[in-house]
């Protein structure tokens, strides 16, 4: 993805912690728990383990969320579609502020 989409997402994270958890994820997701935990176990979701919990370093789930294996979840959740549809209007928005300054 884009260092739009990256900037995108810190901009969407910003008010979480930098080590997020498995509930953090669901909630910005909108994904399931069984979903998010088989990212975890099959390394799709660079992440860390402490007393048999996942924790994801909010810069590896950024990195996540802009990967093809996110965008190209064959049965998006609610969430992940409106996420679309703002990255969209977010685009347009950079692009208008961009326009003048070439």
């Amino acid at each position: 993805m884009s260092i739009e989409g990256t900037f995108f997402y810190i901009l969407l994270l910003a008010g979480y912690h930098d080590v997020i958890t498995i509930k953090d994820v669901i909630g910005f997701s909108g994904y399931c728990k069984e979903s998010v935990n088989r990212w975890c176990r099959s390394t799709t979701i660079k992440h860390f383990t402490h007393n048999r919990k996942h924790y994801i370093p909010k810069r590896f789930f950024i990195e996540f969320l802009c990967s093809p294996r996110f965008r190209l979840i064959q049965r998006k959740s609610l969430t992940h579609l409106q996420m679309i549809a703002e990255f969209q209007k977010y685009l347009a928005t950079v692009s208008d502020n961009t326009e003048g300054t070439e």
